[in-house]
């Protein structure tokens, strides 16, 4: 019987031995897969901060290139739109006194014998252009640009007119 009793606890040491080896087989492979997809999960978040960081520095770069192509010294966004602002008011004031030194120009040129339509046709047409700068509904970059140059474009012909006026 005693040999009956230690094959007894010998079976049932390898029954437990066993049943240890496999629950410890399924917690090694559920261990091991939760492992691996965590690792694919970091990988996968390395990923993205590393685009999210390329596309950041992008965007600052686009930023600054943007920055200095307007003229503007400032680096932050704020003291930068403050500083465009600035330029835009100053050139607003120096168009009125662009208006008023075209109209003396056209004075001048009539007191001087230019009587021609043309002078009046060239003085409208500064004023209309400054008129179209000012009253732009979305006035940026490029619109300023434009109507600024319409606004030359009219003052070139200013000298071609006042033929009668002394040099």
């Amino acid at each position: 019987m005693t040999a009956a009793n230690e094959l007894q606890g010998l079976k049932i040491a390898v029954s437990a031995l066993i049943t240890l080896t496999v629950i410890l087989a399924v917690a090694a492979y559920f261990l091991y897969n939760s492992a691996s997809s965590a690792q694919a999960r970091l990988a996968a978040e390395r990923d993205a901060q590393t685009l999210a960081r390329k596309a950041a520095n992008v965007a600052l770069h686009q930023y600054d290139e943007m920055r200095i192509r307007i003229g503007a010294k400032a680096e932050e966004f704020d003291a930068a739109n403050a500083e465009i602002s600035a330029s835009f008011q100053r050139v607003n004031e120096r168009l009125d006194n662009l208006i008023k030194k075209v109209d003396a120009a056209v004075q001048t040129a009539r007191e001087h014998g230019a009587n021609g339509p043309e002078l009046e046709t060239v003085r409208l047409k500064v004023q209309r252009a400054i008129a179209a700068y000012r009253n732009e509904p979305a006035k940026n970059y490029i619109s300023a640009l434009e109507r600024l140059t319409e606004v030359l474009e009219n003052l070139a012909l200013l000298p071609r007119l006042m033929v009668g006026r002394p040099r």
